[in-house]
């Protein structure tokens, strides 16, 4: 995968144990009080120097196993302890308590699946009660845990930008569109709507005869370009052999 995919399969993981709290990516100094609010922040990303090379269909993938820490941080309001009307009441501070929950989560059989059909592995560590640091008065309590992630980071076609001689690759190596047009997923099966039926396919183009493929489109750093993307490997799939006899 991505580091891009990698950040979206995290953030949904958090998602859907966290279905009730606003999850997010980054840092934030302003938030309506009384709002459970996780966020993420991913540290240094350590991939191996030489990457492991295959060959799918022709087309070369380069796939780096990977490593970073993902920091999870949570801030509530908590539990309180007295819901009578009128009545004023402190509120009890479930921060650490409510965050290793989730971490006996990432524990569970149910996220081990998840970790094998993603191809990921993930380690917990302890759970830091930082309700003490917290000096803005829009939190209550806070508390901090990360979660060690082994990934692999892949690179497709001859230039690694996921596009080899005009065609764009899934992150999986397996190509976007087959050679009608119709678009496939990461497992090369053609994509159907909600109601069973094939997406249109693309439209051919009458001097190539290949389907119209989309463009390479830069990253929002300005790297990549459509040049790039029509870089191919060249490959052949028979050789005719002569012996000669002595």
């Amino acid at each position: 995968m991505t580091t891009e995919e990698f950040m979206d399969i995290i953030f949904d993981l958090v998602s859907d144990y966290f279905s009730t709290a606003r999850v997010m990516w980054g840092s934030t100094a302003a938030v309506r009080p009384g709002d459970p609010l996780v966020t993420l922040q991913m540290g240094d990303v350590v991939r191996t120097f030489q990457p492991i090379s295959i060959i799918r269909g022709g087309v070369p993938m380069d796939c780096y196993p990977s490593n970073t820490v993902v920091q999870v941080d949570l801030f509530t309001t908590g539990r309180k302890l007295n819901d009578t009307p009128g009545v004023t009441s402190s509120n009890l501070n479930t921060a650490v308590s409510d965050l290793t929950a989730f971490l006996n989560y990432i524990g569970s059989q149910a996220v081990t699946d998840w970790c094998d059909k993603h191809d990921v592995a993930i380690a917990t560590n302890m759970v830091r009660n930082l309700t003490g640091v917290v000096s803005d008065t829009s939190w209550d309590y806070r508390a901090m845990t990360e979660l060690e992630i082994s990934f692999t980071q892949t690179a497709v076609g001859h230039a690694g930008v996921m596009f080899d001689n005009g065609v764009p690759f899934h992150s999986s190596g397996s190509p976007m569109f087959d050679e009608e047009g119709y678009t496939l997923d990461r497992e090369g099966v053609r994509v159907r709507d909600e109601d069973g039926e094939l997406l249109p396919p693309l439209p051919i183009d009458p001097v190539t005869g290949r389907p119209d493929f989309p463009k390479l489109i830069p990253s929002p750093s300005g790297g990549g370009s459509q040049t790039l993307a029509e870089q191919s490997e060249g490959w052949f799939e028979q050789v005719e052999i002569n012996k000669e006899e002595n």
